[in-house]
C-alpha cells in the first residue's frame, strides 16, 4: 500500500510564503537602504538583517506616544511609549527578525489612525487606517482583529459610527483590500502552480 499523502506535505504552505514576503522586503530594505545604485549599505550579515527590528519597535513606540497623547495628554503618551519600549518581551524581540515586529508597528499605526478618525472624521485618517491594516495583514493574518475591534467599538459608540460614515469606511476597506490583494494573487498562483 503506497504511503498516504497529506495536503500539508504536497502543497505549498502559503502562510509561510506570506510571512516571507514581508520579511524579505525588510531584509532587502536593510541591504539597500538609501542606495539607488543597489550597493548594500549595511551588508548581508546577521546584524544587518536584524537591524530593522529595533527601528520598527522605535516607530511603534512613537505611534503609542501619539495615541496616548491624542486620547489623554503628552505625559500619558510619554509613559505609555516608555513602558512599551522597556518591556522585557520587546527588548528580547528586538533582537529577532520575526513577523510580529511589523505586525505590532502596523497595529499601532492603525490604532492611532482609528483614534484620530473618530476624533476628526477625516478622510486622511481613513486612508492611513486602510493602508496600515492592509500592510499589517501582509505581516500576519492576526491583523484582522483590528477590524473586529473597530466593529465592537462602532457597536457601542455613536462617535465611532459617525467616523465610519461619509464613505470613510469604504475607502479604508478598499485600501485594506488593495494592500492585501497582491498577496492573495501570489498565493493563488502558488496553489494553482503557475
Amino acid at each position: 500500500m503506497p504511503p498516504r499523502s497529506t495536503s500539508f506535505s504536497t502543497r505549498h504552505n502559503t502562510d509561510l510564503v506570506a510571512r516571507a514576503v514581508l520579511r524579505l522586503f525588510l531584509e532587502a530594505a536593510d541591504d539597500r537602504l538609501g542606495d539607488p545604485g543597489g550597493r548594500a549599505v549595511c551588508g548581508d550579515g546577521e546584524v544587518c538583517i536584524r537591524a530593522s527590528s529595533p527601528v520598527l519597535y522605535t516607530l511603534a513606540s512613537l505611534m503609542i506616544y501619539l495615541s496616548g497623547r491624542a486620547v489623554f495628554d503628552t505625559r500619558v503618551g510619554f509613559w505609555s511609549a516608555t513602558v512599551f519600549a522597556t518591556v522585557p518581551g520587546v527588548s528580547y524581540s528586538s533582537l529577532l527578525i520575526t513577523t510580529d515586529v511589523p505586525l505590532i508597528l502596523f497595529w499601532t499605526i492603525a490604532l492611532y489612525a482609528w483614534i484620530m478618525l473618530v476624533k476628526r472624521q477625516s478622510m486622511g485618517f481613513a486612508i492611513l487606517l486602510g493602508v496600515a491594516v492592509g500592510l499589517g495583514l501582509l505581516a500576519k493574518q492576526a491583523m484582522i482583529y483590528v477590524v473586529l475591534c473597530i466593529g465592537c467599538h462602532a457597536a457601542v459608540s455613536r462617535e465611532a459610527r459617525q467616523a465610519l460614515k461619509g464613505g470613510r469606511a469604504i475607502v479604508a476597506a478598499l485600501l485594506e483590500l488593495r494592500s492585501w490583494c497582491p498577496l492573495k494573487q501570489s498565493r493563488f498562483k502558488l496553489d494553482v502552480g503557475f
